[in-house]
């Protein structure tokens, strides 16, 4: 039994220093992703959070992670562990996944967000076809950024680019030329492809149409969860602006881990909880921007 133990604690201090050593290593402050599809905030003041700051639009909070699946009762620890899984070839594939986790946190975010399609500052859902165009006068004009069902080729890219060009500012005017760099951003690779086809085609049939807009595509699974609708939904974007964006990430704090516990078998989480324990913890939040910048279409 002493023998054992020894073993799995020294396997589980060896595990515990290459987590440490690999979160070391990998760089939080970066995400092309979301620096891409929103205006990415970076200040420590939990209080900023620009350009739209309300508590019922943009929440800021801590997100702490624990991985349930690293914590393992004594039991396993001293009579199957090393049996069964001698190189705790388990356990550091779930601290792969840990770090995993960290690194797509504000992906993560974001496709919650968008997913769960929050009232934006003018009191209209973010996608939505009852955008008033200014909400501080009286709402008698509205616009629409919601394209319904509209299939991903070069058609529906078409009418979704229409809404998209086509929304007004504050004082109901419409300035094309401020869409210039539109994301189409896909959840699934059927998608990405039928995006791909209809930004071919468009090149194809209208290359003065072609010169006007610079699209990208961008496959953001994150955005997939257990509700179907999730897997047929696209979006364009207009990141002409850095600031005018859609949605905004605002972060306080970058995940950091905290200190693993349970390698030695009289570490508070061993004696207290029977297993070990390691988690990170974060601070931020991804909020909805201007509604104009963005428009939501669904596949048939």
């Amino acid at each position: 039994m002493n023998i054992l133990s020894n073993n799995i604690t020294e396997k589980l201090e060896q595990l515990f220093e290459s987590t440490q050593t690999a979160w070391g290593a990998t760089d939080f402050t970066q995400n092309n992703l979301v620096e891409s599809l929103s205006y990415f905030n970076r200040d420590s003041k939990e209080d900023l959070f620009f350009p739209f700051k309300s508590d019922s639009k943009a929440e800021l909070r801590k997100i702490e992670i624990k991985n349930g699946p690293l914590r393992r009762q004594l039991e396993v620890f001293h009579g199957q562990l090393i049996t069964r899984d001698p190189e705790l070839t388990q356990l550091q594939e779930e601290v792969m996944e840990l770090l995993s986790k960290a690194r797509t946190i504000w992906l993560v975010e974001l496709a919650k967000v968008i997913n769960a399609n929050p009232v934006g500052f003018d009191g209209a859902p973010h996608f939505s076809n009852i955008h008033p165009i200014n909400p501080t006068l009286s709402p008698d004009d509205y616009y629409s950024n919601d394209a319904g069902t509209v299939e991903l080729d070069e058609d529906g890219l078409r009418t979704s680019l229409k809404l998209l060009v086509g929304a007004p500012d504050l004082d109901g005017s419409v300035d094309a030329s401020r869409v210039k760099r539109v994301a189409i951003v896909v959840p699934t690779h059927t998608l990405y492809f039928k995006a791909t086809t209809a930004v071919s085609a468009i090149k194809l049939t209208d290359s003065n149409e072609q010169d006007c807009y610079s699209f990208e595509i961008f496959l953001l699974p994150q955005l997939v969860t257990s509700v179907a609708a999730t897997q047929k939904q696209w979006y364009l974007m207009n990141l002409t602006s850095v600031v005018e964006r859609a949605f905004v990430t605002s972060i306080v704090e970058y995940p950091s881990l905290t200190s693993p516990t349970g390698a030695d078998p009289y570490d508070y989480s061993r004696l207290q909880n029977d297993g070990i324990s390691i988690s990170w913890t974060a601070k931020g939040g991804v909020g909805v921007g201007l509604p104009r910048e963005v428009v939501r279409a669904i596949a048939p």
